[in-house]
């Protein structure tokens, strides 16, 4: 029977694990010292080798030789954990032995001593996936188990453990597995195993693991099927093959778009995807490059940053001039957009292509810095001469503004007597916008009201569209005030709804919500304060008037220090 080569090539000692030294060499001191924890934690990606470093610590713990960083492999002991028949070493799935009577189970029976083993140890794989209650069962013994057991845990997703169990347990980290490495040991397995596969296959099957050991094995595996006897295997075959999408697909995009050559993005599109390419990998393949491209201009060939072979990097080297930083942000986001688009699409296709005819035409696109160098030029231009020549550019509209800017200075001009006044009128203008840039970046940064003010809209146009438009909104530390001058909020048909609001605002802001309904509501303060009446009486007017405008505005609060 023909064994899987993830299975058969599974590490079966500390020294056969790949790409994860620092871990191997924390258990291996371990042992060595006799510092043997109670609970361990591996978390990490699939296949990175989190349920195979648990059986090589239970067989370093449970060898007749042991507990030895060298298991023999070929003791009893050894051999049924590696089959997994050990009667002292129970593997757990926590995904179907989630609920609080499994772990009540493991609770009761972890009392008892082993049978024929130095300890009894508990492997639970995917342990996010216990319940709370669950969990919480397991604590105290989790905490203080019985000096024969050990708890060896496995997850995908950490932050889904429950802190108070991560806290009891030796929590190691596993990272993805370079594709080097990868590549390195499909190599050994391939020359082991008699494969006739060349060594730009194995390469690409590396790097379609995406640091996943198993998944690269298991690409192998289908690689190998797939090539059989045959000697005229291409590598566009062993794209379609993996779903991966080939650096000169890449290049050639890289190239278009530099270009904007639309029409010839379309096309090539289009033919990729007659080819049989995965759409959604092209646009994923490409969110990728340009993000690598952005770390290029920043900070070099970063190894820590950029894993790609040599020939991947010779080729985004030569394009990381063709794009300016804004380009290439604006062109990542847009890809971002397209790839969440079409992962609910009927129609992937015309989703991407509607995406790169965006792409194509990033001339048309006025960033921030754009405006900057326009007005900077505009002005070094009106300090230097008169009548300043003004460039167009296609698509910015800035010269047009700029031209009316220094035609409305201009025209003050009646006489030799005011050519002073007149360049100075020519010249703040432009001042005054780059000032208004810089204030403007300067809120931007520090300004929360703003950001409260949004989500107040929000909130209010989800209940009543359009009304946002409506209203005045002003948010200090103490409270929100809504200014209402068409008294929405006061007709009886929307008080639930009002008050649905009035919640989400404040639990959002976390301060008082007050509505002003407008010109009726300051008419009434107005009174207050002209009356002649004693302080007392005053006092009681004003809180009888305030309970006759919450009836008739049907208002929480009112507050009279504020006028419309």
């Amino acid at each position: 029977m023909y064994v899987a080569i993830a299975r058969k090539w599974r590490p079966q000692t500390f020294e056969e694990v790949v790409g994860q030294d620092e871990v191997v060499r924390a258990l291996k001191n371990a042992i060595s010292t006799g510092k043997i924890g109670h609970a361990y934690l591996f978390s990490g990606p699939r296949g990175t080798g989190k349920t195979t470093l648990a059986r090589i610590l239970a067989k370093s713990l449970n060898c007749v030789n042991g507990p030895t960083v060298n298991p023999c492999n070929k003791c009893e002991n050894c051999v049924e954990i590696r089959e997994g028949r050990s009667v002292d070493v129970i593997e757990i799935d926590g995904a179907s032995n989630r609920k609080i009577d499994d772990v009540r189970n493991i609770r009761e029976v972890v009392k008892f001593v082993p049978v024929k083993s130095r300890y009894k140890i508990y492997i639970i794989d995917e342990v996010h996936m216990l319940t709370d209650e669950a969990f919480n069962a397991l604590l105290k013994t989790l905490e203080e188990p019985p000096s024969h057991v050990v708890f060896i845990f496995a997850t995908t997703e950490p932050y889904k453990v429950k802190q108070t169990i991560r806290s009891r347990c030796q929590h190691f980290v596993l990272k993805p597995i370079g594709t080097e490495l990868i590549y390195q040991q499909l190599l050994k397995i391939s020359k082991a195993e008699g494969f006739k596969i060349t060594d730009s296959i194995l390469l690409k099957v590396a790097k379609a693991g995406n640091g996943s050991m198993r998944d690269a094995e298991s690409l192998l595996d289908m690689v190998v099927s797939y090539i059989g006897d045959r000697q005229d295997v291409t590598d566009e075959e062993i794209d379609r093959l993996l779903g991966v999408i080939d650096i000169s697909h890449i290049e050639r995009i890289l190239s278009l778009i530099s270009q904007k050559d639309v029409g010839g993005l379309i096309k090539l599109v289009n033919e990729l995807r007659d080819k049989g390419f995965d759409l959604k990998k092209l646009c994923e393949e490409l969110i990728s490059t340009f993000r690598n491209l952005l770390i290029m201009k920043d900070f070099g060939v970063d190894r820590s940053l950029i894993r790609l072979s040599e020939n991947e990097i010779s080729v985004l080297e030569r394009f990381k001039d063709s794009f300016r930083r804004e380009e290439i942000i604006f062109i990542e986001n847009t890809l971002i957009e397209t790839y969440n688009e079409m992962r609910t699409s009927i129609n992937e296709l015309f989703s991407l292509e509607k995406g790169l005819f965006k792409i194509g035409n990033t001339e048309n696109v006025i960033t921030l810095s754009r405006i900057l160098e326009e007005l900077k030029e505009l002005k070094s231009s009106l300090s230097s001469s008169q009548s300043p020549e003004v460039h167009s550019e296609s698509g910015s509209g800035l010269s047009t503004v700029s031209t009316r800017l220094y035609e409305s200075g201009l025209s003050e001009s009646s006489s030799t007597k005011e050519e002073s006044r007149v360049k100075q009128v020519v010249k703040n203008p432009i001042d005054e916008v780059l000032e208004e840039i810089d204030e403007m970046e300067f809120k931007k940064s520090l300004s929360q009201n703003d950001v409260l003010i949004e989500k107040i809209r929000n909130e209010i146009a989800g209940f009543f569209p359009g009304m946002e438009r409506k209203v005045n909104i002003s948010v200090d530390d103490e409270k929100v005030l809504i200014e209402d001058p068409y008294g929405i909020f006061k007709t009886d048909i929307l008080k639930k709804e009002r008050e649905e609001v009035i919640k989400k605002i404040g639990i959002i802001t976390g301060r008082e919500v007050v509505i002003e309904t407008g010109k009726k509501e300051a008419k009434v303060a107005d009174s207050i304060k002209k009356s002649k009446v004693s302080e007392v009486d005053k006092k009681k007017e004003k809180n009888d008037v305030s309970s006759m405008v919450k009836t008739l505005f049907q208002a929480e609060n009112v507050d009279f220090t504020k006028k419309s």
